[in-house]
């Protein structure tokens, strides 16, 4: 199901668990309409056997792209240059503008999305709730 299906949870007020479930929802995110959706592409015709290995490629995939967004992974350089990816998480107030920025994380400055990932693969998104149930 992606994320548009489910509602914000209410966010924690002490700093430090709020960085922790800003760093959560963005996992929640990915999970949703990275993850999940590439699971529901997977076609009836798969055995049990073929959906096991299907979705263990997945969590593979999706592993990679958390040491990307962490920067353990990718990027380009010469001499002179270098390019690289960075996933940045907000949160802001619901009407959209965005000058109503309430906080910005550099996901690379987080704990680490690619440890993240384990608990998030068995559906733990920390101790404050990310979604409503």
């Amino acid at each position: 199901m992606t994320t548009d299906k489910f509602v914000l949870a209410s966010l924690p007020d002490e700093p430090r668990l709020r960085e922790l479930w800003l760093q959560h929802a963005a996992g929640f995110i990915l999970m949703e309409n990275v993850r999940q959706a590439a699971i529901d592409q997977l076609g009836p015709q798969l055995s049990t056997d073929e959906r096991v290995v299907a979705i263990a490629a997945i969590d593979a995939t999706m592993y990679q792209l958390m040491s990307v967004i962490d920067g353990l992974r990718g990027g380009l350089n010469n001499s002179q240059y270098q390019v690289d990816l960075h996933m940045i998480v907000q949160l802001r107030r619901s009407d959209a503008n965005l000058e109503n920025v309430l906080e910005l994380m550099d996901l690379r400055d987080g704990d680490g999305m690619s440890m993240g990932i384990h608990g998030w693969l068995e559906a733990d998104y920390g101790t404050c709730p990310v979604v409503e149930s």
